[in-house]
């Protein structure tokens, strides 16, 4: 795109150089024909005129030369500014790169987030998952403890039972006495079961828990939490980098904006300049049929030549009835002007919304 830009503002200047081009012929075409002219006049009273003829046409000449120079050194200063303004513009398109850049940027930063505050969500239900693990442990093993007291009470009851009982069958005793003893027993050795049952359940329950409870702490002591904090926290720092660039930017942008602006004011200025001095030339120029042009202090051939043969078309002149005419050729002395520079565009402000999605530039 850039370089259909240029290729098109080429194409604007180069029809622009070519009437400036073609004016300076014309203008050059035109000064021979008045020389001619004024000569033609001079020569029906005699064959001098006064000096101050002869200045006031060479300070015009100079004028003309001068208003010359300043055109070209106009036309200059315009393809300065345009080349100027063709760098803006590519500035300008690479900030709305930048710019494309930053969003897809913040789009990162919002996913990554979103994917942190999921697995801190996680994290954090599993700490509360595993301290309500913990404590059904505490309670297991309380639980563990009471079973185990129990069972040692039932066990030291047991002994006793069975060492009455040892005594009983050694000792002759009655029948009743020996029925309830039996049944005390069965009793005994029933809830004996029962509760070794319940341990032995219980047991198994407080292994499971334990494996929870290693394989909830192998995950907590993983490193993927810790390296995601650590990317959470180096793209924080990234955002923030990107968050200052962004206000650069910005204030970048408005600079070239009224730098731009300050351009193109220039610009205006410019050609107007170029329009006001080509108008003076053209003025001047017209004035210049009304004066003579060649002074001769001798025979008019001294100093004039006829238009025949091959001579160049400045110094050939050839008036409205196709008649050969004698033309003065004179030295062209070109002075230095000094044509005053545009100001400088730092301290230009501008009203440009730094803001804006599409900036549209004529």
């Amino acid at each position: 795109q850039q370089q259909k830009k240029q290729s098109q503002k080429s194409s604007i200047t180069q029809p622009t150089t070519n009437n400036t081009q073609s004016r300076r012929q014309s203008k050059k075409q035109e000064q021979p024909q008045t020389i001619s002219r004024d000569s033609s006049t001079s020569y029906v009273n005699g064959f001098g005129t006064n000096t101050s003829n002869e200045n006031s046409d060479i300070e015009k000449n100079l004028q003309i030369n001068k208003l010359e120079a300043d055109v070209q050194r106009l036309n200059q200063t315009v393809e300065k500014q345009k080349s100027a303004e063709t760098q803006l513009r590519t500035q300008i398109t690479d900030l709305k790169t930048l710019r494309k850049d930053l969003e897809d940027i913040r789009i990162e930063n919002n996913d990554l987030k979103t994917k942190y505050d999921s697995v801190n969500n996680q994290r954090q239900r599993d700490k509360q998952r595993l301290v309500d693990l913990e404590r059904n442990l505490s309670d297991e093993r309380q639980n563990k403890q009471r079973l185990e007291t129990q069972i040692k009470t039932e066990k030291t009851v047991t002994k006793k039972l069975q060492d009455d009982l040892t005594k009983l069958t050694l000792t002759p005793t009655k029948n009743e006495c020996t029925e309830q003893c039996l049944k005390r027993k069965r009793d005994l050795e029933n809830e004996t079961r029962d509760i070794r049952r319940l341990l032995n359940d219980k047991d198994e329950r407080i292994k499971l828990l334990d494996t929870e409870i290693k394989t909830l702490k192998y995950r907590e002591s993983q490193a993927d939490t810790e390296v995601l904090f650590q990317h959470v926290t180096q793209l924080r720092d990234r955002n923030a980098q990107l968050q200052d660039n962004l206000s650069a930017e910005t204030r970048i942008k408005l600079d070239l904006f009224s730098a731009l602006g300050e351009v193109k004011r220039q610009l205006e200025i410019a050609n107007n300049a170029v329009r006001e001095k080509e108008r003076e030339l053209i003025a001047a120029l017209q004035s210049q049929h009304s004066t003579p042009n060649c002074i001769f202090n001798g025979h008019p051939h001294s100093h004039c030549s006829t238009s025949s043969g091959h001579s160049s078309p400045t110094h050939q002149l050839i008036d409205t009835n196709n008649n050969p005419t004698t033309t003065c050729s004179s030295n062209m002395f070109y002075p230095p002007t000094a044509v005053t520079p545009p100001p400088p565009l730092q301290n230009a402000t501008s009203n440009l919304d730094p803001n804006a999605q599409d900036f549209c530039l004529s």
